[in-house]
């Protein structure tokens, strides 16, 4: 990654003196580069600061998010349990297929308490 702290406080006034170029293009093409270096250098900082951002959403799904569902499946997987035993506490769920594709199907779920759960069914996985 550019250390770009140590561009602060740069200057926007510059005198150049080119000493070899071959043509006009190739020192108008200098004289370019030399005059967006400060737009390369705050769009440098605006593309670090989105990639944080972006690295903080994902650690937030790791962290809070991705555990949370983890538990709804466990929970899901543990009522399913208990209605294939016949435990007298299940009720039985009812389940709507709300849409799909040739690949799978998008269910959800809905148990007597209002406990409900929703996901896409992967046509693979049947």
């Amino acid at each position: 990654m550019i250390d770009t702290d140590k561009y602060e406080g740069h200057s926007t006034e510059y005198s150049y003196e080119i000493v070899s170029v071959d043509d006009d293009k190739e020192m108008d093409a200098t004289y370019a580069i030399l005059n967006d270096a400060p737009l390369l250098l705050a769009e440098v900082k605006r593309l670090q600061k989105e990639n944080d951002d972006l690295l903080g959403q994902i650690n937030e799904y790791e962290d809070v998010i991705q555990p949370k569902d983890h538990k709804r499946i466990e929970r899901l997987e543990k009522r399913i349990e208990d209605l294939q035993k016949g435990l007298p506490r299940c009720s039985c769920p009812t389940v709507d297929v709300c849409g799909g594709d040739s690949r799978g199907i998008i269910v959800a779920i809905g148990f007597d308490d209002g406990e409900e759960f929703s996901g896409y069914l992967d046509r693979s996985e049947w």
